[in-house]
């Protein structure tokens, strides 16, 4: 089917059209109303038409009227494509009541704001051109006695692509819902048989099943206002009563099925997030391992290399920076890695009791050689011992990171100090240096992936810019807090907070 695109941005135009061709239309472009009307005459299988408002020569709602006097004059060819009256969508950055009153007064079909979300045109024109299709995919429970009732209501949901699943009873309707592997999206209920023994089968699916979101229409023979309202405090949505009028059935329940569609349709598009993003997993994982085996190589040969007697102290230079460029690229593998892992599927925390001053002087320990080849001064204030429940190896990785952290970004003759307390319920961790120091402003940015500052470290040192977003990731995975304070050229304090029994945090 043919859908004419009338905008005069050029941007408007491409982004309408590519999503319409997602649902299999083919699409013309006019940029003004007078292109429009050229278009429209010349091609008689136009199926339908999205229309800015705000165009130059020619508005939209102009172009609508003169359209719809054609139409009535019998000036447009028949198509075997159209019965009746172009549709006409209105797509407009000005959505006003004014405006829809003088666009549906013009012979508007619908209307739309521009900036939409994906999806909402695609579904918008199949509803007009493809009403069969426009449900498909939801699955709606039927329970009625009235076999008149019950065709009527099937007949039209089908008609719209719904998949009507008709129950013999209450405990038939309860059963469907426990089944999972079938999604159900709306229940449409007799009013007389509503009971599933002594209890009510709305409360039983708002209660039992924790069904709050699903739309429960229950069909009355009666408008009787107090039985609407024990219906309604029984659970139902709405209530429908015989016997039925086909436009206020349409009205009513289009409603209900057109948000369980959009619900239905983000859910897949959440699953196709989710498979994309574990294919991103695998890739990573599949890329890493195969940069780390060669890397490791690199790195154990350049080591050997680097004593060599022979070297002149250019190759020897030369071999210090192979090296040096080698271990940053596997800092930055593993990096990737936890922080993707942190994403998908965090691993599980291992709590357990220990000594985290003991944890502190190992860490200072490490981090001390880059500190002595730098010329800092690295010192420890701590407890002689402070017990803490928590995963060992993520306290381990808190320290390290904040550690090197400070010690790349600190000159020489510099200090940076670690300092172990406890407050209140928390175990402090507190890693304070005299570098550089931190802008304020980029204070908010530091703990992002990727974000790093604009200079090296005060050596010239490099950074993956994960550093602190793995130490951001643990700390929240322990229920934790961290902070940071800084100015420019007055240092830095990172200080984590952790609670002294910890269980993983969701």
């Amino acid at each position: 089917m043919k859908v004419l695109v009338v905008d005069d941005n050029r941007v408007s135009r491409k982004m309408i059209g590519a999503e319409l061709k997602k649902g299999g239309y083919q699409t013309l472009e006019a940029e003004d109303g007078h292109q429009a009307l050229k278009t429209v005459l010349a091609d008689p299988d136009i199926a339908l038409i999205t229309l800015d408002v705000n165009m130059p020569r020619m508005g939209g709602y102009e172009v609508c009227r003169r359209l719809r006097g054609w139409e009535i004059a019998g000036k447009l060819e028949k198509s075997h494509l159209r019965e009746g009256m172009v549709p006409v969508i209105f797509v407009t950055g000005d959505d006003t009541f004014a405006g829809r009153q003088k666009g549906f007064e013009a012979g508007a079909t619908e209307f739309l704001t521009k900036g939409f979300k994906p999806g909402a045109l695609l579904n918008t024109v199949n509803r007009i051109l493809k009403p069969e299709r426009a449900m498909e995919g939801l699955t709606v429970v039927l329970l009625e006695s009235d076999p008149m009732v019950r065709a009527i209501l099937s007949g039209y949901l089908e008609e719209y692509g719904v998949s009507v699943q008709v129950a013999a009873d209450g405990a038939a309707v309860f059963d469907m819902l426990r089944d999972e592997s079938q999604p159900v999206h709306m229940l449409i209920l007799d009013e007389r048989m509503m009971m599933l023994g002594d209890r009510n089968l709305c409360t039983l699916v708002r209660g039992d099943l924790d069904m709050a979101e699903l739309p429960i229409i229950v069909v009355s023979v009666s408008d009787d206002r107090a039985k609407a309202l024990e219906i309604f405090k029984a659970g139902a949505t709405d209530t429908l009563v015989k016997p039925l009028v086909k436009e206020e059935l349409f009205a009513r329940l289009n409603v209900f099925l057109e948000v369980q569609l959009l619900n239905h349709e983000l859910q897949k598009r959440v699953e196709s997030l989710q498979k994309l993003n574990d294919l991103k997993d695998e890739f990573i994982a599949a890329c890493s391992h195969d940069l780390r085996s060669p890397l490791t190589g690199i790195l154990g040969m350049s080591e050997l290399l680097s004593h060599a007697d022979n070297f002149t102290p250019l190759q020897h230079d030369m071999m210090t920076r192979i090296k040096r460029s080698g271990q940053f690229l596997l800092t930055l593998i593993h990096d990737i890695l936890d922080v993707g892992a942190m994403d998908s599927r965090p691993p599980a925390l291992e709590p357990a009791y220990f000594d985290v001053v003991e944890i502190g002087r190992q860490c200072v320990e490490t981090a001390g050689y880059a500190a002595d080849k730098k010329g800092v001064t690295l010192v420890m204030e701590a407890p002689d011992e402070l017990q803490i429940q928590a995963d060992r190896t993520g306290v381990i990785r808190m320290l390290h990171n904040l550690l090197t952290n400070a010690v790349k970004f600190t000159p020489q003759g510099g200090t940076v100090n670690l300092s172990l307390s406890v407050e209140d319920d928390e175990v402090v961790l507190a890693v304070a240096d005299t570098g550089v120091g931190i802008d304020p402003a980029e204070h908010d940015q530091l703990f992002s992936r990727f974000t790093k500052k604009s200079t090296r470290g005060t050596a010239g040192e490099q950074g993956t810019g994960l550093g602190l977003a793995i130490v951001k990731g643990l700390v929240d995975q322990h229920g934790g807090r961290i902070e940071v304070t800084s100015a420019v050229g007055e240092g830095a304090i990172f200080q984590i907070g952790l609670p002294r029994g910890v269980g993983e945090r969701g």
